[in-house]
């Protein structure tokens, strides 16, 4: 049996594993319930705690699931151009 059958995404990430580090910024694909699209990272480990800057709203989600959402990622320090 070979790979034709399999459903292979080769666009996730290009291969890279994105380094989640607390106090960093992204900005998700798609808007959170409250319209804000900016999240803070509060915690990482196994899955990644987010706090939403519009409402505060804090979440959990998986790595895999967190690099899916990320649009953009901020480091520390880095100012948002927009």
């Amino acid at each position: 049996m070979g790979l034709t059958g399999l459903n292979v995404d080769n666009n996730f990430n290009a291969g890279k594993v994105m380094k989640f580090t607390v106090g960093d910024k992204i900005k998700s694909k798609k808007p959170h319930a409250c319209g804000g699209r900016e999240w803070e990272i509060i915690r990482t480990g196994a899955d990644v705690k987010l706090k939403c800057l519009k409402c505060g709203r804090v979440i959990f989600v998986s790595v895999p699931d967190a690099e899916k959402m990320t649009a953009v990622y901020y480091e520390q320090g880095e100012s948002d151009a927009e």
